[in-house]
């Protein structure tokens, strides 16, 4: 996990390093932010309209309704930061399955 990605931001200065940097990254009196929700190892290819996007599945709720995160892909197993669609886009997935964005967390 030590090259998990890290945002540091100091004041208006955002910089991105691997978690392994953290240590480096600390002053006294630092806050450090913890994110402890978790994103299984399920990446799905898509697509929204004609765009290509990776689908990240997080957390399934009672309701049986999925919290995803969208994903731009970069090549080579590697995505980036994308938005997150309007409701009501629908993202294509393989195998002619389908997923409706409802809501933004």
């Amino acid at each position: 996990r030590d090259d998990v990605r890290l945002l540091v931001s100091r004041g208006c200065a955002v910089s991105h390093h691997a978690f392994r940097e953290l240590p480096g990254q600390l002053r006294a009196g630092d806050v450090l932010v913890v994110n402890t929700s978790m994103t299984l190892p399920a990446a799905v290819n898509g697509r929204v309209g004609g765009e290509r996007v990776v689908v990240h599945f997080s957390t399934r709720g009672a309701d049986g309704r999925w919290a995803v995160e969208l994903r731009a892909p970069r090549g080579a197993g590697v995505t980036g930061p994308r938005p997150g669609g309007p409701a009501g886009a629908v993202v294509r997935l393989p195998g002619g399955r389908a997923l409706v964005l409802e809501e933004p967390l």
